[in-house]
């Protein structure tokens, strides 16, 4: 088995050959190949996909499948007459959005390749937009890693989209007030977005603040910039949740509200 290492057209490039101690056949096409090299076990296997090399990870790590995930999630939105709105894959990485009724839900995250961990973030609906909110103050209730409590935090994970959705109050609390601040008395703040948001998310919201209606609240500003961050097909959906992670520290300083 080989691997091409790190390496670019104009920089030094590696190819390290492995040997296959021995595979284990997963559910969707997925093998793990336990590695060796020079004869020697080493610490490693690799996460193969229809015959492609995903990563390289510890033998620690425990996969969990995309496709596994995606089926646990449209059985628990079934189960809770939840609607799936969208899922999507982007590489190695899945993220599955479910809301209700009420436009509030959850966004499901997982990976195959260790750049993610299996977690739960709150989606709202803001009109015309959705809000992403990272769970970070529900610590490991909405959070595991692929180490060896992941399967059976798995079958717990009802639990995990119960706990997101009860947080959903807070942050429609957080939109409400935003809703009853006018922009026009927080324009310096709002115009230092420019500094840690890419330009073009936040260019016409900034452009209606300084010159446009007085009336405008800060959640007329905050919805278009959320637009604007879903409306960009170049921002991974993981950049989006950053984006939003920023936008909303940002706006909740302003307001002096405690996400």
């Amino acid at each position: 088995m080989k691997v091409l290492g790190l390496g670019t057209n104009d920089k030094e490039k590696l190819v390290v050959e492995f040997e296959v101690e021995r595979t284990v056949k997963r559910d969707y096409g997925y093998e793990e190949k336990y590695l060796m090299y020079g004869g020697q076990s080493i610490p490693y296997k690799a996460i193969i996909k229809d015959g492609k090399v995903l990563a390289i990870v510890s033998r620690f790590y425990r996969l969990l499948e995309n496709e596994k995930v995606e089926q646990i999630v449209r059985r628990w939105a079934d189960h809770n007459n939840y609607e799936v709105k969208d899922v999507r894959y982007e590489g190695a990485r899945l993220h599955a959005i479910v809301v209700s009724g009420t436009g509030d839900g959850i966004v499901v995250h997982n990976s195959v390749d260790g750049s993610m961990a299996f977690r739960a973030d709150a989606i709202l609906d803001v009109g015309d937009a959705m809000a992403i909110f990272k769970t970070k103050e529900l610590g490991g209730i909405v959070y595991r890693k692929h180490t060896k409590n992941l399967d059976e935090f798995v079958k717990q994970c009802g639990k995990m989209f119960d706990e997101v959705l009860k947080a959903c109050r807070k942050y429609r609390e957080f939109l409400r007030l935003l809703d009853e601040r006018y922009a026009k008395e927080y324009e310096r703040a709002i115009i230092a977005l420019r500094d840690v948001m890419p330009k073009k998310c936040v260019a016409s919201a900034l452009v209606r603040v300084v010159y446009g209606d007085a009336q405008i609240t800060l959640m007329d500003v905050y919805r278009m910039i959320a637009q604007r961050i879903w409306a960009d097909r170049e921002h991974s959906f993981k950049r989006k949740v950053e984006l939003f992670e920023e936008l909303n520290k940002t706006f909740a300083a302003m307001v002096m509200f405690e996400l």
